[in-house]
């Protein structure tokens, strides 16, 4: 599979998804999903600064234990 025009490709380690909030519940591959969705049409470096936004704000007050890792490729013409 070739990446075309406009598709975007995000490479990152497990503390991402990982990330606990207040309850104790990860932040997970369905909500970091959903990130990515609602941010297809953004740039690379937008996309990671979405992501690191909602990666903080979903973890509220627990500190990170885990490294977090993220690359992010989008391919243009």
């Amino acid at each position: 599979m070739a990446l075309v025009e406009g598709d975007m490709l995000l490479l990152y380690t497990d503390g991402l998804t990982e990330a606990l909030n207040n309850d104790m519940e990860q932040f997970g591959m369905e909500r970091l999903a959903e990130f990515l969705q609602n941010a297809a049409d953004l740039s690379a470096s937008d996309m990671l600064q979405v992501v690191r936004q909602g990666v903080g704000a979903y973890g509220g007050d627990v500190p990170i234990t885990d490294d977090m890792t993220l690359v992010a490729m989008k391919v243009s013409a």
